[in-house]
């Protein structure tokens, strides 16, 4: 049985080139498993990434929305757990807007779980869990999408490390090919 799997990536941001989130999504294949995927890159702006991915939620009507971020200093493929409803970093989004400490939703729940089996997934595939998605665009994004839908749809997030060629010297890092193959193996096993 075919299924509809909405994958989003970001674009680069804080003045980088390079997001490992849009690569390692780009190098996805169209069919993997059950799941037939839509790739969509969104902006790393509050508010506005949330706004393209539903506008495509919307026309899609997907079983499962995965969001891939990328996260500077981890050195694995991580799933996401909890979203916050929090605002706070010290960089600022691709729009310049900068918050710190502020709630997403006013009346919203301070923290969300994702609905898939975070635990199993990262056994099956050698990833990490990680229990917070930050308080950047990445949560915000996940946040927002839990917060509307619920559990209409299942959703998730996954932070993915730098790529080699993004990093000097010591920094972590994973290759382009490994996190291609820990996102497979996650969507494989959904």
């Amino acid at each position: 049985m075919n299924k509809k799997l909405l994958v989003t990536c970001f674009e680069p941001f804080n003045q980088k080139k390079v997001n490992s989130s849009f690569v390692a999504v780009e190098k996805l294949a169209d069919k993997i498993g059950d799941y037939n995927l839509t790739k969509l890159t969104v902006p790393v702006v509050y508010g506005k990434a949330f706004e393209t991915v539903h506008l495509k939620i919307e026309e899609l009507k997907p079983d499962v929305i995965l969001c891939v971020g990328q996260a500077g200093g981890r050195k694995n493929v991580t799933l996401e757990k909890i979203a916050i409803n929090y605002r706070s970093a010290t960089i600022c989004d691709n729009e310049g807007n900068k918050y710190d400490g502020i709630k997403i939703d006013e009346n919203g729940d301070d923290g969300i779980f994702v609905n898939l089996e975070v635990e199993k997934l990262a056994e099956i595939s050698g990833c990490e869990v990680s229990l917070s998605a930050g308080s950047f665009v990445c949560n915000d994004l996940i946040y927002m999408i839990r917060n509307y839908y619920q559990d209409k749809v299942q959703a998730g997030f996954i932070h993915v490390p730098y790529l080699p060629e993004q990093t000097k010297g010591d920094s972590a890092s994973l290759s382009l090919e490994e996190i291609v193959l820990k996102l497979t193996l996650i969507i494989e096993n959904l």
